[in-house]
C-alpha cells in the first residue's frame, strides 16, 4: 500500500502546476533577474585588480623606481600590485580624466600624487606613496644623526613593507555578499514546498475535505497515507532544488564546487518547507485561501529575515538576537550554504542541517497529534 500511495502522491505533485510554478518557475525567473542586478557588482567593487597608475617624471628617482618595478611584477597566479606608465603631464592626467588610469604619480625628490575620484584603488596608491615618502624621510632623519643606524632601519621597513604588501586570505572560499541574495532565494524555493504540502495536508482531513473522507475509509491507515505522500512531497522538492542549484551555477553565480553537500542542505530544507505545509493544512476550521495565506506570510517573512530582500537583515540578526537565527528554516538554509563555501570546517554546516532537521521533525509530529484527533466527528 506504501508504494502505491507514494507512486499516486507521486503523479499528483508532478502535475500539480501551482508548486511547479512556486517552486522552480519563479526561483529562476527571480534569480535570474537578481543576477543581472547583482551579478558583477562585487567583482567590480571588491576583488583586487592590477592598478593602472600613470607616472609623470619631474625628476629621475632610481629608488622610486626600483619600487614601481618591484610592485609590477607577477608571482604565480598573484596579480601585479601596478601595471606603471610613463607619460608625459598632460597625457597622464588626461587619461585619468577618461578612466584610463587609477591615479597620477609625480616623481622627484619627493613622490606626490594626483588621483581623479576617491575609491579603493586610488587609497592603495596613497598608502603605497605614503609609505615611500616616511621610509626615505626615517632613513634622512637616521642619516643626519646617526648613520651607524642606517642598516638597521633600512632593515625595519623592510620588514614592515613585505608584512604591509603580503596578500593574504582568510578562506578561499567565496565572500561575495550578494551571493547571500542566491541563498536567500534557494531557502524560499524550499520553504515554498508548504504551498503542496498543505493541500495534500487538508485533502486529507475528514472535517475539510470530500477526499478525506473516501480515505478515512480505506484499509490504509491515516499514518501510512501520511509518509508516502510527504516521501513523494520530498523527493520532488529536492530534485526541484538541485534544478535550481544547477540553473544559477549555469548562470555564473558562485555557488562553490561542493554539489553533492549541497544535497542535504537542500533535504533538510525541503524537510522543513513540507513540514511547515502539512502542520498549517491539519489545522481544522481553516479555509483553503486562508491556510494558503499562512504559509505565504510565514515563508516570506521568514526570507526577509534571511537576506531576501535586504542585506545586513540576518547578520543584524546575528549580533541582537541570535537566537531567531537559530529557529529560522531560512536562514539556517542560508547559513548552511554561506559555511560550506566560505569556511574549511564543516562544523556550522552541520550544526544548521541538524537544526533543520530538528525544526522539521517537530512540525512534523505536531501536525501527526492534531491529525490524530480529527476522527470526522463532525462531519
Amino acid at each position: 500500500m506504501f508504494i502505491h500511495n507514494f507512486k499516486y502522491a507521486l503523479k499528483q505533485m508532478i502535475r500539480n502546476k501551482s508548486a511547479i510554478v512556486w517552486t522552480l518557475i519563479f526561483p529562476l525567473a527571480l534569480g535570474s533577474i537578481m543576477f543581472v542586478a547583482f551579478g558583477n557588482i562585487y567583482n567590480s567593487d571588491n576583488v583586487f585588480h592590477t592598478l593602472n597608475v600613470a607616472v609623470v617624471k619631474t625628476e629621475e628617482n632610481e629608488n622610486f623606481e626600483t619600487l614601481l618595478d618591484e610592485l609590477s611584477k607577477s608571482e604565480g597566479d598573484k596579480e601585479a600590485i601596478l601595471d606603471v606608465s610613463y607619460l608625459a603631464k598632460d597625457e597622464a592626467e588626461t587619461g585619468a580624466l577618461n578612466g584610463d588610469y587609477d591615479a597620477v604619480i609625480y616623481e622627484g625628490t619627493d613622490i606626490t600624487l594626483g588621483v581623479t575620484k576617491s575609491d579603493i584603488q586610488q587609497e592603495i596608491v596613497r598608502s603605497i606613496v605614503e609609505q615611500y615618502n616616511k621610509s626615505m624621510h626615517l632613513i634622512e632623519d637616521a642619516a643626519a644623526k646617526d648613520p651607524t643606524k642606517i642598516a638597521a632601519v633600512i632593515e625595519s621597513i623592510s620588514d614592515y613593507s613585505a608584512e604591509y604588501a603580503k596578500q593574504d586570505t582568510t578562506t578561499d572560499g567565496n565572500t561575495d555578499m550578494y551571493t547571500n541574495y542566491f541563498y536567500a532565494i534557494i531557502a524560499m524555493s524550499c520553504l515554498f514546498g508548504s504551498y503542496a504540502a498543505c493541500e495534500f495536508s487538508e485533502k486529507m482531513s475528514l472535517s475539510a475535505s470530500e477526499l478525506g473522507k473516501r480515505r478515512g475509509v480505506t484499509r490504509c491507515s491515516k499514518g501510512l497515507q501520511a509518509i508516502s505522500t510527504f516521501f513523494a512531497m520530498w523527493i520532488i522538492q529536492v530534485a526541484v532544488e538541485i534544478i535550481t542549484i544547477f540553473y544559477l551555477k549555469a548562470i555564473g553565480v558562485h555557488m562553490g564546487d561542493k554539489i553533492l553537500f549541497m544535497i542535504p542542505i537542500v533535504a533538510a530544507g525541503t524537510a522543513v518547507g513540507n513540514a511547515l505545509g502539512t502542520l498549517i493544512g491539519s489545522v481544522p476550521k481553516l479555509s483553503q485561501g486562508g491556510k494558503t495565506g499562512i504559509c505565504t506570510s510565514i515563508s516570506l517573512g521568514l526570507c526577509v529575515m534571511a537576506d531576501l530582500c535586504a542585506g545586513g537583515v540576518k547578520d543584524a540578526l546575528e549580533h541582537a538576537a541570535p537566537i531567531v537565527n537559530r529557529i529560522n528554516p531560512a536562514a539556517l538554509i542560508s547559513d548552511s550554504f554561506y559555511a560550506l563555501n566560505v569556511f574549511d570546517s564543516y562544523n556550522r554546516y552541520i550544526r544548521s542541517i541538524v537544526l533543520l532537521a530538528i525544526i522539521a521533525a517537530c512540525m512534523l509530529f505536531f501536525s501527526y497529534l492534531i491529525l490524530r484527533r480529527d476522527k470526522g466527528a463532525s462531519i
